[in-house]
């Protein structure tokens, strides 16, 4: 008997709200949570584990 053919979707798109990471993890793990920097012109950058993400070569 075939099995279904199953369609998975693994290409990685971000679009996380503006939430407050911190406040759903565990405090051990909270100084690496990911969080949001403005700039004065407007544009926002999500930092990860210290790093701003994405970076220019990210697209």
């Amino acid at each position: 008997m075939r099995r279904p053919f199953r369609v998975i979707d693994a290409d990685g798109h971000i679009d996380e709200k503006r939430l407050n990471w911190a406040e759903r993890i565990p405090e051990r793990y909270r100084p690496d949570a990911p969080c949001w920097v403005s700039y004065p012109d407007g544009r926002k950058h999500m930092v990860v584990e210290g790093k701003l993400w994405p970076t220019r070569r990210d697209f």
